[in-house]
């Protein structure tokens, strides 16, 4: 059956504007019928039912979540908690699925500042690069830097290099504060790189958060395994 864009907005619970965004960036079916869209109704029935199956975890488990896939035990988790991620994991499920799942994992500060700062950012101690920032990416770019920080360190360093409030457009730093817990011993993992690069956006980046998630899988480390 076919649905308006109106209409696919009332099953899918957003506004019409949601719609036309989901049609252009090519996530949901649909084709021109004079001037207007039109949807299949299989289509945006399974658009909500994906919704429902990747609700956001609450940040530890988002972790907790990171870690398995990267081979190590995440021992804040409930031996519960660890299983039902587990089942979850030897579905192989796509980056994108991961992505929406943990997307409560980090405090995302969106910043401003004189570019004479940013590689300051970048040696503050404590701070983890990651993105476009981190060594283990060939995605060099000196306009802007992104790293972890702790929460109780966030503010005075964020003073300290005099960094402002932006929109993601124009920042070029990206300050972000993983939730619930401190998550790293040194470097973000490989999943938690991929999943940063993943969220930038641009083509390159999600292309080499691929490559990353397919060496992964490829490896096969505990959590992954049938």
């Amino acid at each position: 059956m076919d649905l308006s864009v109106s209409e696919a907005a009332q099953l899918l619970g957003v506004s019409r504007q949601r719609v036309l965004v989901l049609i252009a960036d090519g996530e949901l079916p649909a084709r021109r019928v004079g001037d207007r869209w039109v949807l299949d109704s299989a289509d945006v029935e399974t658009r909500h039912r994906d919704r429902a199956s990747t609700r956001p975890m609450a940040p530890r488990v988002a972790w907790g979540l990171v870690a398995l896939v990267e081979g190590r035990e995440a021992p804040w988790l409930r031996q519960d908690q660890r299983s039902r991620l587990r089942r979850r994991l030897r579905q192989r499920p796509s980056l994108e699925r991961i992505a929406s799942w943990t997307r409560r994992r980090n405090k995302v500060l969106w910043l401003r500042g004189h570019p004479a700062a940013l590689p300051r950012l970048l040696t503050v101690p404590g701070a983890v690069p990651t993105g476009a920032s981190a060594d283990e990416t060939d995605l060099v770019d000196l306009r802007r830097v992104e790293i972890y920080l702790p929460e109780d360190q966030a503010p005075d360093v964020i003073a300290a290099l005099a960094l402002r409030q932006a929109d993601r457009g124009t920042a070029n730093a990206v300050v972000k504060i993983p939730q619930g817990l401190w998550p790293f011993d040194q470097g973000p993992g490989p999943l938690a790189l991929a999943l940063d690069l993943w969220e930038a956006g641009d083509e390159r980046s999600r292309r080499s958060a691929h490559r990353i998630y397919g060496d992964i899988l490829l490896a096969d480390p505990e959590g992954t395994e049938p």
